[in-house]
């Protein structure tokens, strides 16, 4: 502080009479005109100071900014990983509401973190896989399974699973393409209406009596998919 004080004095003491002698090179003019000069040169550092002043407060409040900025981004991000982490162990629950929660938590994160959307995509998908297998567990063969009109809808013998479909087809409407393996999964009696599905694979799977009304199945692969019965009316199949 004391240092910055020193300068401040030089600059507006010292340096106006060094600046006047050197200008005036030996010359000789009358004492009202060298004080007159004095002063001019001093108000024009004293203006340069003050403009220097501004400027390096205006620097320092912008770095504050970027400081409290990255601050607020990096609790941000935190507070998002904390959410994120506590959903996806809410996948592993056995009460099924508990599941429906941290789906539909990790569908949110999805909406406002574009940085962790694919994420959210892709463990929505295997959940379907997981949890869904196709043949179901205790079951070789599709053979033995019952038939469709004794299967409950999806919405109502996995809830969980249906609120994972709804919300990968609802994601997917804004991801880039690129292959979803959903392969191999029991989605008997399923509601995808409206579902954006391009690009997921749906190899063996068995979508039988699934309601697939004007859904966006470009590019979907469908190898030895079970198909029975479902409703594909205006759905985009390109």
């Amino acid at each position: 502080m004391l240092a910055v004080l020193a300068a401040l004095a030089v600059v507006v003491v010292v340096l106006p009479g060094l600046v006047v002698e050197r200008d005036l090179g030996g010359a000789t003019i009358s004492a009202a005109d060298r004080l007159g000069a004095v002063n001019n040169v001093r108000t024009t550092l004293v203006q340069a100071v003050g403009g220097a002043v501004v400027l390096f407060g205006a620097y320092a409040t912008w770095r504050q900014l970027r400081v409290n900025q990255e601050g607020l981004n990096a609790t941000r991000e935190g507070h998002f990983t904390d959410r994120f982490s506590r959903a996806v162990n809410q996948l592993g629950s056995e009460k099924t509401d508990v599941r429906i929660g941290g789906l539909y938590a990790l569908w949110r994160i999805a909406d406002h973190s574009p940085h962790d959307r694919e994420a959210v995509i892709s463990i929505k998908a295997a959940f379907l896989r997981t949890h869904l297998p196709w043949p179901p567990q205790g079951q070789d063969s599709p053979v033995a399974v019952p038939s469709i009109n004794s299967v409950p809808p999806l919405e109502t013998r996995a809830p969980d699973a249906q609120v994972a479909l709804t919300g990968l087809g609802v994601l997917c409407q804004e991801r880039k393409p690129d292959w979803l393996n959903v392969s191999y999964t029991d989605l008997r009696r399923a509601d995808c209406d409206g579902l954006w599905l391009h690009h997921i694979n749906f190899d063996g799977a068995c979508l039988e009596a699934a309601s697939i009304y004007q859904v966006n199945l470009t590019k979907a692969s469908l190898i030895a998919a079970n198909m029975r019965h479902v409703e594909l009316g205006t759905s985009i199949l390109h």
